[in-house]
């Protein structure tokens, strides 16, 4: 009879986990932010580490698991393992969709501090205003050429529209039919 209430009472070996789509979740989240802090404070090198390395181990932990549960005949289980990442992803991409990724965080935390160079920009120098501010930079690597990013007020849009000198006319070809 106690050999039945533990066998009852124990968990099943072979179950779908959604522990697992928890930690894949939170480990993408990690990635994630990792990847916007050093794209902010252009951590290069640094800032690849923090991320690469432990998404290395995740995915042979990954590969690891999947062979281990498939070895021990466990499907279910093997499953969950198998679809975590994805499903883990997913809360991501959906805050990515709907606008709160780490770059707009970071422009929202730091929107008073550019209010104030507006007004302090048209109080020093009128209107209109122009400013640009650099938002980070991305190495291009051994040797490789570097891509900066900025973040630009322009309250007359002068960036967007092209120079009247630039801008050139290319008039359409003259098309003349064959037929007489």
């Amino acid at each position: 009879m106690s050999d039945l209430v533990a066998h009852t009472t124990s968990p099943a070996r072979d179950a779908f986990k959604f522990s697992y789509i928890l930690w894949a979740f939170l480990f993408v989240l990690y990635v994630d932010v990792i990847n916007g802090i050093s794209f902010a404070y252009e951590l290069y090198l640094e800032g690849d580490l923090l991320w690469l390395g432990p998404t290395l181990v995740a995915f042979f932990a990954w590969l690891f698991f999947i062979a281990s549960n498939a070895i021990k005949v466990r499907w279910r289980r093997m499953l969950s393992v198998t679809v975590a990442p994805f499903l883990g992803a997913l809360p991501v991409v959906a805050f990515a969709y709907l606008g709160v990724t780490p770059d707009r965080l970071r422009f929202e935390y730091h929107k008073s501090d550019f209010l104030k160079d507006v007004e302090d920009s048209a109080a020093a120098h009128g209107h209109p205003v122009l400013i640009n501010w650099s938002w980070g930079e991305i190495a291009g690597g051994f040797g490789g050429s570097t891509l900066g990013f900025d973040l630009i007020y322009d309250e007359t849009d002068q960036i967007a529209s092209p120079a009247n000198d630039l801008v050139r006319r290319i008039p359409k070809p003259i098309v003349r039919s064959a037929t007489a």
